[in-house]
């Protein structure tokens, strides 16, 4: 586990990272268009302003070449600008005010600032936000003679500092507000799918995680399936596994015994992936452990204890088959226990008829208080058992056709007297042929027993019962 974190922890980390720095550019993204889009409709208002502006000085302009009082005439101006104009000034260029009216938002440029933005060609205006909101003050040229001059030819040169608020209007931001909509639904995209990315990554990498962990319980599941120990000579075994998942719920065993006999099950739990692994655990182990081999009576009763422990410890939904038995490889005898699995196939090559090994109970896990009964057989030489799960005979073609039992005897009997090895490969073939599909939809598990036999054992091999 350990293993894991260490993996898996530093893609985390910079996916984190990587999260983090997204949010803050789309941030950035949505604070710079709404900046943007404010400033440039001020800019836009301020500019308009400056227009009218221009327009209204120089209709006050006209009005005062006739006005007895400029104060007058600059107070009358305000007023009639129902709040557009805060203030006017009419001073020369020493400083001088001649005329004043209004109230004075903030100081406008002196002359000696005004002579240097002109030489630096800077613009006379300045915006500026008051308690009145964005305020433009501009310093503008006037020619306006006064009455009291002395000579009509001497103009001295004047200039009208001038307050207007600036409101921006819908036509001000107008050609901008497309930009504004796609940007901002840009950037507000970005955050919430960041977001939500950044609320999932947690559970993302925990399902990597899990994911990793269920693809070594897989390999710890094959391990644990593959292979076999020594045997006699007399049995052939060849065994296939292959969960729908990374794990499933079939397993198959076979291992041989203290007193010479050799022991076989092969299960098949509900379900598949991770919950059907667990229990096919349990149900592995508990074969293993049991002492189910000493007798008729051991064998049923350890069937219903098996039964006993699935209903009392295991989801009312899961549930397991099972066929699990010992063969007698100096005798023949198979004595099994079949609790609701498919039934296995005895194939006497030579013989039509196939024997299907039923005797039992129903499945573990449903019913507590199941009965099970034992059931025997014996094998002759050359005889051959197989067992299967339900993924073998309801692996379907393109057309949801199963490839069901009839197709599985076809398999054995082209090649009955072959190895137990050929045997399975010969049943998988055919299953992979009419099933096409790389995916399975359900865990398919193959055992083949080919009982060889000696001379001994034809000297010790008793009758088949009829």
């Amino acid at each position: 586990m350990a293993m894991l974190q260490t993996t898996k922890l530093p893609s985390e980390r910079w996916m984190q990272l990587g999260t983090g720095l997204g949010l803050l550019l789309g941030l950035l993204l949505l604070g710079n268009t709404i900046w943007s889009y404010s400033a440039v409709t001020r800019r836009v208002a301020a500019d308009r302003v400056r227009r009218e502006a221009g327009e209204q000085v120089s209709t006050l302009e006209r009005a005062l070449q006739s006005a007895t009082s400029a104060s007058a005439e600059l107070a009358r101006a305000i007023e009639q600008s129902q709040g557009s104009i805060l203030w006017l000034r009419i001073r020369d260029l020493n400083g001088t005010t001649l005329a004043e009216a209004g109230t004075k938002p903030f100081e406008p440029a002196t002359s000696d600032q005004l002579r240097a933005r002109l030489r630096n060609r800077q613009p006379s205006f300045e915006v500026r936000a008051t308690a009145w909101g964005d305020v433009l003050m501009e310093t503008m040229p006037l020619r306006w003679h006064r009455p009291s001059t002395q000579a009509a030819t001497v103009r001295p040169f004047l200039v009208m500092d001038a307050a207007f608020r600036v409101k921006p209007e819908a036509r001000d931001a107008l050609p901008f507000r497309r930009s504004l909509i796609i940007n901002s639904s840009a950037a507000l995209a970005l955050l919430i799918a960041l977001s939500l990315v950044g609320l999932k990554m947690r559970a993302y990498f925990r399902g990597q995680q899990l994911e990793r962990e269920a693809q070594i319980a897989g390999e710890v599941q094959k391990d644990l399936l593959a292979g076999f120990s020594p045997l006699p000579n007399s049995v052939e075994v060849a065994a296939h596994w292959r969960p729908a998942s990374q794990v499933g719920g079939d397993f198959y065993d076979v291992f041989p015994m203290a007193d010479g006999r050799i022991g076989f099950a092969l299960g098949d739990v509900s379900g598949k992936g991770l919950p059907a692994a667990l229990l096919m655990g349990v149900l592995h182990g508990a074969i293993r452990t049991s002492c189910w081999t000493n007798s008729t009576h051991s064998h049923e009763e350890a069937t219903e204890k098996l039964n006993r422990l699935l209903c009392e410890n295991a989801a009312r939904h899961r549930f397991a088959s099972l066929f699990w038995g010992c063969l007698d490889p100096r005798t023949g005898r198979l004595d099994y226990v079949n609790a609701g699995h498919l039934p296995p196939l005895l194939v006497r090559p030579g013989r039509q008829v196939k024997e299907r090994l039923t005797t039992g109970g129903p499945v573990l896990g449903l019913l507590p208080q199941a009965r099970y009964r034992h059931g025997s057989v014996w094998l002759e030489p050359s005889d051959i058992l197989v067992l299967y799960s339900d993924g073998i005979v309801e692996a379907t073609d393109g057309r949801e056709n199963p490839f069901e039992e009839h197709r599985l005897i076809s398999a054995v009997d082209s090649g009955a007297q072959d190895s137990a090895q050929a045997i399975c490969d010969r049943v998988l073939q055919a299953v992979r042929d009419f099933h096409h599909g790389p995916d399975l939809e359900d865990d398919q598990t193959l055992l083949v027993l080919r009982f060889v036999g000696s001379k001994e054992t034809v000297d010790e091999l008793q009758p088949v019962a009829a």
